[in-house]
Order: structure tokens, then sequence, then C-alpha cells
């Protein structure tokens, strides 16, 4: 079982997506102790991070301009990338995207989180669609957006005893 400052030093840590995923099967053991700050249940956050690997995929069902992409969102993942991580408004859904479901639990979320990080591992570089803001990245480029957005979110996570 683990504490809540191994939980948030294993996330902070994680390297790539599959790091992600070992802890996310750890806290399995500790969901009842999940303690999350702000509007958004643990589900909610897992399932979102989850969607954002998905549209990865599939297609983001809405893109900032092209402009934008090719200067602001490059720049701001150039910066995160430089950084090592990322902020951004961590309520805010994707755009255009299928609404989620505010009531999911961690079960729910975890799960659809992890089949979207198999999937994405399988995937292949050039199946990858452009990203919303941050316009086409590689998949070294992306599994970073992806590892950066989850612990982003999972920065409001912590356990209670």
């Amino acid at each position: 079982m683990l504490s809540s400052d191994q939980f948030q030093e294993r996330i902070s840590g994680a390297k790539n997506l599959t790091q992600i995923y070992t802890v996310l099967d750890e806290l399995k053991l500790s969901y009842d102790k999940i303690h999350v700050v702000g509007a958004w249940g643990i589900g909610k956050i897992l399932s979102h991070c989850a969607q954002s690997i998905q549209y990865s995929m599939d297609g983001y069902p809405e893109m900032k301009s092209a402009f934008f992409r090719g200067t602001a969102g490059s720049l701001a993942f150039t910066f995160f990338s430089l950084r090592g991580k990322m902020s951004h408004g961590l309520e805010e859904p994707i755009p255009g995207a299928t609404e989620l479901n505010p009531n999911a639990n961690y079960s729910e979320g975890s799960l659809e989180l992890q089949k979207a990080i198999e999937r994405f591992s399988l995937a292949k570089a050039e199946e990858l669609k452009p990203h919303f803001a941050y316009g086409t990245l590689d998949k070294e480029e992306y599994e970073n957006a992806h590892l950066f957005h989850i612990k982003n979110h999972l920065e409001r996570v912590s356990l209670v005893s």
C-alpha cells in the first residue's frame, strides 16, 4: 500500500507511461484513501487523461487554428518539454470532447487510462493525429505530452490515512 508521499514521488518520478500504468495498478490497493482537491473526482481525472490519449490516436474533435498550433501551441509544448512538466487548467475539458461521467469512480477511470496507455504503446508513430494545441508531435513527444498531462492532474491527488 502506497503512502501519499510515495504516490507523489512515484508519479513525479515516472519517466514514461508504463510507469504511470504501474503506479495506477498499485494505487488500486489504496483507492478508498484517495483525496482530490478540486471539483473533479479521481475517476473523472483519469477518464480525462485517457480521453486525451485516445484523441491522439483517433483525432481531436476540435483543433486550434493552424497559426496557433504553429506558434503559441508549439512554443507552449517546447516550454513544457524544457521544464519537464506542464501546467494548465485542471478542470477544463478537451475542446469539443465528449462529456465525461462526473461520478466515475477510481476503478472505471483507472481502467480507461490503462487501456488508453496500452493502445498508445502499440500505436505506430504515423498513426498519431496532430494535437489540438501543439500540432504535429512524434511518438516520443506525444508520450511526453501525455506524461506531463497526467502528472499535472495527479498533483491534486493525495492519500489520506
